[in-house]
C-alpha cells in the first residue's frame, strides 16, 4: 500500500494545528466573570441566614381511612345471606340453586348452600356455565341445565 505525499501532509498539518492550539491555550489566562445574579448569590454569608425551627404539629380528630361510611352501606342487603338463600335440606341429592349472582367480572351461584363459580366442582358435578336464571352442570349422567326456580 502506497501512501502519497498529500496524505502525509494532511496528517502532519492536523498534528501541528493541535500542538499550536495547546501552546496558545497554555499562555492564555481565562478569568471567570459571574453574571450579576450569580455575584449576588455568592455574596451571601452563612452568618446572615436565619433558620426558623419548625414547630411541632399535633393532628386532632383524625378518622381512620379504613372505616366504611354509613352511605357506603347503602345497597347492601340488611338480611344475612343464609336468610336470602336458605340451605337445602340434607336429604336432597339433586343440585338445588338458591341464588345466582352475576356482575361484569364474576358469575356465581349458590348450589346446595355452597357458593360456586364456573368451573368449580360440587361433589362429582362440575359447574360449566352460569346464566341469569339457570346453571349448566355436568355429572356422570351427562350435561344438563338446572333452573333457578326448580
Amino acid at each position: 500500500m502506497k501512501i502519497d505525499k498529500i496524505t502525509i501532509g494532511l496528517g502532519a498539518s492536523a498534528f501541528a494545528a493541535i500542538i499550536i492550539a495547546l501552546v496558545i491555550a497554555s499562555y492564555t489566562k481565562f478569568e471567570y466573570k459571574p453574571a450579576p445574579v450569580e455575584s449576588e448569590i455568592n455574596s451571601i454569608v452563612v452568618g446572615d441566614l436565619k433558620i426558623n425551627e419548625r414547630e411541632s404539629f399535633y393532628a386532632k380528630n383524625i378518622v381512620s381511612p379504613m372505616k366504611i361510611s354509613k352511605t357506603a352501606k347503602k345497597g347492601f342487603p340488611g338480611t344475612p345471606l343464609d336468610a336470602l338463600a336458605p340451605l337445602p335440606k340434607p336429604e336432597e341429592s339433586e343440585p338445588k340453586i338458591s341464588m345466582i349472582i352475576i356482575n361484569n367480572l364474576k358469575k356465581m351461584a349458590i348450589i346446595n348452600g355452597i357458593v360456586l363459580s364456573e368451573g368449580d366442582m360440587i361433589g362429582r358435578n362440575k359447574v360449566l356455565k352460569i346464566e341469569k336464571d339457570r346453571v349448566s352442570i355436568r355429572s356422570s349422567k351427562g350435561e344438563r341445565w338446572i333452573k333457578l326456580n326448580q
